[in-house]
């Protein structure tokens, strides 16, 4: 029986995303009112 050794979890690189799903249905209400 082989085991295969457990590799460390790769560390995240930069810094965390801002993006939240609120902003594209906020965009899209603005869209629609031409303030774009």
């Amino acid at each position: 029986m082989s085991t295969k050794a457990k590799t460390p979890a790769k560390p995240r690189r930069g810094r965390p995303t801002k993006y939240r799903p609120e902003y594209a249905e906020q965009a899209r209400k603005l869209c629609l009112l031409g303030l774009t």
